[in-house]
């Protein structure tokens, strides 16, 4: 789990605007679920982006669960689905 948690409402904005944050987000909701390995492997290639996912976890947008010792899947939870709903509203209106 990441040290640093966004507690208030401003942290959690500002989390949002991490580096791949959204791109991680849309991917997940794109996919409907997705392992750590296809993350790094398709949005972003730097460790830190994994880090990310658990900041997201923490804010309650996505779950990680183990699928076996070596691999992880990673959703959105309806909070998460909320939020890539509106995500996916300004995307069409760009």
């Amino acid at each position: 789990m990441v040290d640093t948690e966004p507690r208030t409402a401003d942290e959690r904005m500002r989390a949002l605007e991490g580096k791949h944050v959204l791109s991680i987000i849309l991917y997940i909701k794109d996919r409907g679920s997705c392992m750590k390995t296809d993350i790094y492997n398709d949005v972003s290639q730097n460790p830190r982006s994994l880090e990310k996912v658990e900041v997201l976890e923490s804010m309650g947008l996505v779950t990680i669960e183990p699928v076996d010792r070596k691999r992880t899947r990673i959703s959105l939870t309806d909070k998460g689905l909320r939020v890539a709903g509106k995500l996916d509203e300004i995307r069409s209106i760009l």
